[in-house]
């Protein structure tokens, strides 16, 4: 069983980024700071619960929103350090750290649940945003979270918001085994599931109900793990104190590669087009697990981290490179 990823362009507009920058810098300021706690939306839209889905049944709205609400000021104070705006993105950081402190004191309850009701969503939202106060409630949160999925047999919960933070808070925790066990499975709703029940197009509820819509541009986020995590592509974000100095960089010259090689997968070919170039990263293994191989290719003017299944990190240059 294998995976070919098609090439993916990836380009950026500097210009856009300055404009919705400096917008956010006049605009976010005058929100008063009692607004640390926001509730206002659908919430975790068609999650699975016991009700039929739509607005958020297992996670409230105001869990997620202040999730969304500090991830975007983290953000925006990233964005602001590397335009050289020292001044707006330490306000932007004052404002996310009161907006954590207030998250923490509402939906941190300890015990099984941990955060609110013990959701998939809301412990993947504080685990993926750093919203987790330490490295203890961090492990609390991820044990909470496998346990939750595990007891359901591998099923999820979450909907449109939660989905894409409960794939990546478990393949940034080196839990990718889990994320094929959730999705590979026919007999729960899912991907698969969808596929048995004849869709041809990703659908608005992962039952694929006839009647909602099953020509829906959502719960697309499994793409994102096939390339970064079962494809092993990904960027490395520079550092805060980094980020002025790397302004005449852009992304992808300094590049990650890190395979989850997971269940029974036995090969992935994965490439992604970038304004340098192709990066490509394909890998395989042996059924019983006993030999591995990997041929990276990285772009000219880039270089490379990568990290092999054996635990080796090795660093390269441009090139096509071969580990086994």
């Amino acid at each position: 069983m294998g995976l070919r990823a098609k090439r993916w362009n990836i380009r950026g507009n500097g210009i856009s980024i300055r404009l919705l920058t400096d917008i956010c810098i006049r605009l976010l300021p005058t929100l008063p700071m009692v607004l640390s706690v926001l509730d206002y939306g659908l919430g975790d839209w068609f999650d699975i619960g016991p009700k039929r889905p739509g607005k958020a049944q297992l996670t409230s709205v105001a869990l997620t929103a202040t999730a969304m609400y500090y991830h975007e000021l983290e953000i925006i104070r990233k964005i602001a350090l590397y335009l050289g705006k020292p001044r707006d993105a330490h306000q932007f950081e004052a404002m996310a750290a009161k907006v954590k402190e207030a998250f923490n004191a509402r939906f941190y309850k300890g015990g099984d649940s941990v955060y609110e009701k013990g959701s998939q969503t809301g412990l993947a939202m504080a685990l993926f945003m750093n919203l987790v106060t330490d490295d203890a409630v961090r492990e609390q949160a991820l044990n909470a979270l496998v346990a939750d999925i595990k007891k359901r047999g591998y099923a999820f919960t979450a909907g449109d918001v939660g989905f894409r933070y409960l794939i990546q808070a478990l393949q940034r925790h080196g839990r990718s085994d889990v994320v094929y066990e959730m999705n590979h499975n026919d007999t729960i709703p899912g991907y698969a599931y969808q596929l048995k029940k004849g869709a041809t197009a990703l659908t608005e509820s992962w039952q694929a109900y006839d009647n909602v819509s099953n020509n829906h541009f959502m719960l697309g986020h499994l793409m994102e793990w096939l390339y970064s995590g079962l494809g092993g592509i990904a960027f490395a974000e520079e550092p805060d104190s980094r980020m002025s100095a790397s302004r005449s960089e852009s992304a992808w010259r300094h590049i990650v590669i890190a395979p989850q090689m997971v269940g029974g997968v036995t090969w992935a070919r994965t490439s992604l087009e970038t304004q340098y170039g192709t990066v490509s990263c394909y890998w395989t293994k042996e059924p019983d697990g006993t030999g591995w191989s990997m041929d990276v290719t990285v772009p000219e003017g880039c270089d490379a981290t990568v990290h092999l299944p054996d635990g080796r990190v090795e660093r390269i240059k441009a090139g096509r490179h071969k580990f086994q």
